[in-house]
């Protein structure tokens, strides 16, 4: 079990302390409404959304790679699909889910992203949810920010610190460049996002609407560096 594992779970169950009997039992056990909507029961509808997901996200990835513009919509059925399928089948270490947590779900709504996942620790287990914010920065190109709106563990509001340094190191292990401030209170990250092969991609668009998520974007000419002869008048 990881220190900050040990940590996390301790911090919520400390904060559970305060709270006995009945009261404490029913926020425990509070799933939120969209983790309990996002659930996608198994059977063949969800192993053909987990392969629909799986070659949708090749398609999309093979399309940045090769062509001058790429677009990839994903529905949050699908995504949950194979979050419960291909992804628990999947043999990558960079993908597999951290210590004590199983069940992760995601719900697209306007600009927003509403992340949920079941965190265990001992014969203890709770729905934590995170409500997040998503925008494409104006002042600089290919850079996200995340502003995480609120974070609970059932129906009690939990510190958003725990899961920040988790977020820093999934960013780095993964070549994301990751910083944080603050807006209005909130913690938002700044996710800067570039191509290890093709430093010339440029993301334009990030949709999220209800159910759906949208990216699109384009791969720009690079420019050529200019020579001391091609200089020349």
């Amino acid at each position: 079990m990881s220190r900050k594992s040990v940590l996390f779970g301790s911090g919520i169950l400390l904060f559970f302390a305060g709270t006995t009997g009945a009261a404490l039992v029913s926020l425990v056990r509070h799933e939120p409404s969209f983790y309990r909507r996002a659930a996608v029961p198994p059977g063949a509808e969800r192993e053909a959304l987990s392969a629909g997901c799986f070659s949708q996200a090749v398609t999309f990835f093979n399309s940045v790679r090769d062509s001058d513009r790429w677009r990839g919509t994903f529905s949050e059925e699908q995504i949950n699909g194979y979050l419960e399928e291909g992804f628990l089948r999947n043999n990558v270490k960079s993908l597999t889910l951290p210590d004590h947590i199983t069940d992760p779900r995601v719900a697209f709504e306007p600009d927003r992203i509403r992340l949920g996942f079941r965190y265990h620790l001992g014969q203890f287990s709770t729905v934590v949810s995170i409500d997040m914010r998503v925008w494409l920065t104006k002042a600089e190109p290919n850079v996200v920010a995340l502003e995480i709106q609120g974070m609970r563990a059932g129906a009690l509001p939990i510190s958003a610190q725990s899961i920040l340094e988790r977020l820093s190191e999934a960013a780095e292990s993964n070549n994301v460049k990751l910083s944080w401030y603050r807006h209005e209170g909130n913690p938002v990250a700044i996710l800067r996002f570039q191509g290890e092969q093709r430093s010339n991609l440029l993301l334009e668009n990030l949709d999220l609407r209800p159910g759906t998520i949208d990216i699109q974007g384009q791969s720009l000419e690079p420019v050529a560096p200019v020579t001391a002869t091609a200089a020349k008048p």
